[in-house]
């Protein structure tokens, strides 16, 4: 089978020992061959290879443990009808759930991109493929027995889903309302930003974009991008003045798939 090596798709799972999966994009077809309803529920680690299972579970322990954010493990999943494939699973832990993609490992500079901005890149898979894509990190993490997961010591993120096929960018999806209120989806999220920093964060959204425009003008992943700005809660009303909208700095990690533009939210310290 020639697999789309362009595509990507968005997954959410819980923070469980067992990742249980929340839900995931419509390209989750194409990349595994399963419908987002016959994986819902299960556990992540079912369709990870048994010879990488376990370090692939203490992986996700140290993950949520750790608050981690733009890591990325590199591993062999099940497609429905044609055995193992080498994939790229880029998460970040978005206080009560793990919002990541996956996308297929290759090839070698989609594979540069990320792991030069990734915050860590862990090789799970020991085959001639997966080395040729190493590109070089440093650390190395082992398989180590899971501990168990503490989601209280987890920081305030919240995750917002970006439509990445429009010039609006409008928000799909809004995970919690800590920096931004609910009602902030299927508007604008530049209605939400600081007409201060508008510039600066369209710009970040259009390099994501293109990185991750590859050849045939597929849409997949790239890199991940970092960004500072100020978050208005309530958005700009047509007179409403910026100080009193509910200002809060925010320091903003986005990574493109094929589905829509990853974005997950911090309080800048």
């Amino acid at each position: 089978m020639e697999y789309p090596t362009n595509s990507s798709f968005i997954v959410q799972l819980d923070l469980s020992v067992d990742a249980r999966w929340l839900t995931s994009s419509e390209s989750t077809a194409d990349i595994l061959g399963y419908e987002v309803n016959e994986l819902r529920t299960h556990s992540f680690f079912h369709l990870v290879h048994p010879d990488e299972s376990h370090a692939a579970r203490a992986n996700h322990v140290r993950v949520v443990q750790g608050d981690k954010s733009a890591a990325v493990v590199i591993l062999r999943l099940r497609h429905k009808r044609n055995g193992w494939i080498l994939c790229a699973f880029s998460r970040t832990v978005a206080s009560d759930r793990i919002v990541g993609s996956v996308a297929l490992a290759g090839p070698a500079r989609r594979a540069m991109f990320r792991g030069a901005t990734a915050s860590e890149i862990v090789f799970l898979t020991q085959t001639p493929e997966a080395a040729r894509l190493d590109v070089g990190r440093w650390d190395d993490y082992g398989a180590t027995p899971p501990p168990r997961v503490s989601p209280q010591t987890l920081s305030l993120r919240t995750f917002l889903l970006i439509d990445r096929f429009t010039e609006m960018s409008t928000v799909q999806e809004c995970s919690n309302d800590y920096f931004v209120t609910r009602h902030c989806v299927q508007q604008s999220l530049f209605n939400f930003v600081h007409p201060h920093d508008g510039d600066a964060v369209n710009e970040c959204i259009i390099a994501l974009k293109h990185w991750g425009a590859l050849q045939g003008g597929m849409l997949s992943d790239g890199g991940f991008a970092y960004i500072k700005f100020r978050l208005l809660f309530s958005g700009r009303g047509a007179n409403t003045p910026p100080h009193t909208m509910g200002e809060t700095h925010v320091h903003a990690l986005m990574w493109a798939t094929s589905d829509g533009i990853i974005m997950v939210l911090k309080k800048v310290a």
